[in-house]
């Protein structure tokens, strides 16, 4: 696959994720849920190579709970969601008897923990679209400001041992990058200067903490990439890497100042 095809693909998907929040209702619900199975799946295959096996559809269901819960802005119910996950990981341990118990059970919480984490996005676009679209700007200036200058200038590794390809400098780069974007889009939305610059450092740090994140578990499998979904560039867990923690910190953040 060219880079113009790679490009397309990747513009497309944006555009039908941003039409699907706009609508919202099923077709959110729907396009959610694909992409969940898909990261699921790709998660399911880094366990594997490391001879754990999460239980795959409980990890689905759960995290397609918490979707159709995000979509109806009920977040109070996912604590719940995630109680049942945890205790029908047990039983399916119990029913099954897959060994090792306890790396599975605790591989099957931490995918549909990941999904949870991962819902945070919609949530957030339940508030405001436009704060969603101030997220993931801030997240695309961290990825492409920390690629483009730490692939340019950088020399000090940060963390060799989780993520060989990352900088020091491409990491702080990142980080002013989305600050800048922080506060052109702010003052955009005539939101404070101070606001939007201290929204830009929780979101690049928190983009940057979760990319890692992802990291440690694929270099635990000796993996490069989560998947071949995007070619070239990886797959579902690879993309949404960033908004990991970014999107609750982000969540969080707003409701807070915003009441």
């Amino acid at each position: 696959m060219n880079q113009s095809v790679k490009i397309a693909a990747g513009v497309l998907l944006l555009l039908v994720s941003v039409a699907a929040l706009v609508l919202g209702g099923w077709p959110l619900i729907i396009l959610s849920c694909a992409l969940m199975a898909v990261g699921a799946a790709e998660y399911k295959n880094i366990m594997m190579t490391k001879g754990f096996t999460p239980f795959f559809y409980i990890i689905v269901l759960v995290a397609g709970a918490i979707i159709i819960l995000g979509v109806f802005n009920l977040p109070g119910l996912v604590p719940v969601t995630a109680l049942l996950g945890v205790a029908a990981s047990f039983g399916a341990v119990m029913v099954s008897k897959r060994k090792p118990y306890i790396a599975n059970i605790t591989v099957t919480i931490l995918g549909f923990m990941i999904c949870w984490l991962l819902s945070y996005i919609i949530f957030l676009a339940q508030i405001s679209a436009l704060l969603f679209l101030f997220l993931v700007a801030a997240v695309v200036a961290t990825d492409a400001g920390a690629y483009f200058f730490g692939k340019r200038f950088g020399k000090t590794k940060l963390i060799p041992e989780i993520s060989p390809n990352k900088t020091v400098f491409g990491a702080v780069a990142g980080g002013v990058c989305a600050c800048a974007a922080a506060l052109a889009l702010g003052c955009f939305l005539g939101l404070g200067w101070g606001y939007s610059l201290a929204a830009g450092v929780v979101i690049t740090f928190c983009a940057q903490f979760g990319d890692f994140s992802i990291s440690i578990l694929k270099r635990d499998a000796g993996m490069k990439h989560s998947g071949e979904l995007f070619a070239g560039r990886g797959g579902m867990l690879d993309r949404i890497a960033p908004f990991l923690f970014s999107a609750p910190a982000a969540y969080y953040y707003f409701r807070c100042f915003l009441g």
